[in-house]
């Protein structure tokens, strides 16, 4: 029972990842509401970028690791009010670590196969959010390390108004560039940020994804 199960997710796991991608973008916001805790949706976002790292070579897990390791080294010299005031706390530190290494590997799957199939689709689609939920993580540190970094319904942010749940929201808005505009960059470095996310969100949509896609449907038709 549970090696079919295995060799399933092995088949699908870009989709399964996709998908519960979706569900936590979905259900953070609910889960903040209710009064739940939101990190059951970290966890799981963890847990699949952790999963997809896990194919990696053994040459590329021992260079994680080696990143891994200096890095904890850098937090643990580096003075504490350097760190905290450049927003380099150890959950970023990691998760900084699991979202390039995850985005890395899924782009790598997309990009460099002969044959282009669903999960290629689904791969590259992962890396698109991936990159909107990093983005939402950097742009909270950003606003814990410099507040008022962003203005919130025509206010400086705090850091009730400015929640991880809003930062990620207003990550993907910029990255779709839809731009409600009730959250905005309000110094020099979260604006040359958003600038940078929306142009290599058009451009990523606009150039890999349509291709993957027209390479799906010609081998299908083929």
């Amino acid at each position: 029972m549970i090696q079919p199960l295995f060799r399933w997710y092995a088949a699908h796991r870009y989709a399964v990842m996709f998908y519960s991608f979706l569900v936590v973008v979905m259900a953070g916001p609910v889960l903040t509401t209710l009064g739940l805790d939101r990190r059951l949706g970290q966890l799981a976002i963890a847990a699949n970028l952790a999963a997809v790292t896990a194919g990696l070579s053994f040459t590329a897990i021992r260079r994680t690791l080696v990143v891994v390791t200096l890095a904890v080294v850098v937090l643990l010299v580096l003075p504490e009010n350097i760190a905290n005031a450049h927003g380099l706390s150890a959950p970023v530190v990691l998760w900084t670590i699991l979202a390039w290494l995850g985005g890395f590997t899924v782009l790598r799957f997309a990009l460099f196969s002969a044959d282009v199939s669903a999960e290629h689709v689904y791969a590259a689609l992962n890396a698109y959010l991936i990159a909107g939920l990093y983005l939402g993580l950097v742009y909270h540190a950003l606003e814990g390390s410099t507040p008022a970094s962003f203005l919130v319904l025509g206010a400086p942010a705090t850091e009730e108004t400015f929640t991880l749940s809003r930062a990620i929201y207003f990550s993907f808005t910029t990255l779709s560039t839809l731009g409600y505009g009730d959250v905005v960059p309000n110094t020099e470095v979260t604006r040359a940020l958003a600038v940078l996310e929306a142009v290599a969100g058009q451009l990523y949509v606009a150039v890999l994804i349509a291709r993957l896609v027209a390479s799906f449907r010609t081998d299908r038709r083929s």
